[in-house]
């Protein structure tokens, strides 16, 4: 095959199929900001989303999120597995360096727990 001015070109051969883009048409737009929450099972028995300010739905929201935090937080107290004997001297090696009295602590607070019955948690 010979250009324009002579000159042999290698052939071209196509390796990718093409694609017909319509370009008249433009691509469909995003929406601008954050998308609208739906606070529709924050309403209580009886209300519609009409009668009750949107202030009102996003601070139930607000305080079931804190709510949830804290009952996550107080889980871990208020559980009722008791760790194991090796667990608990490595809970109290952290803060007392003597073997002995970490071994009469565990002792003494496992009475205590029982005495007042409580579970002997962390």
């Amino acid at each position: 095959m010979l250009d324009e001015a002579g000159v042999p070109t290698p052939e071209v051969v196509p390796t990718q199929t093409t694609v017909n883009v319509d370009l008249a048409t433009p691509a469909p737009k995003k929406k601008a900001g954050r998308p609208k929450l739906d606070l529709s099972d924050l309403l209580e028995p009886g209300e519609t989303a009409e009668s009750v300010p949107q202030r009102t739905l996003v601070n139930r929201k607000f305080h079931a999120k804190v709510r949830d935090k804290k009952d996550k937080k107080l889980a871990h107290w208020n559980s009722e597995s008791e760790p194991t004997d090796k667990e608990a001297l490595e809970l109290l090696k952290e803060r007392v360096a003597n073997p002995h009295v970490r071994k009469t602590c565990l002792r003494l607070g496992r009475d205590a727990a029982r005495h007042l019955g409580l579970v002997a948690n962390e």
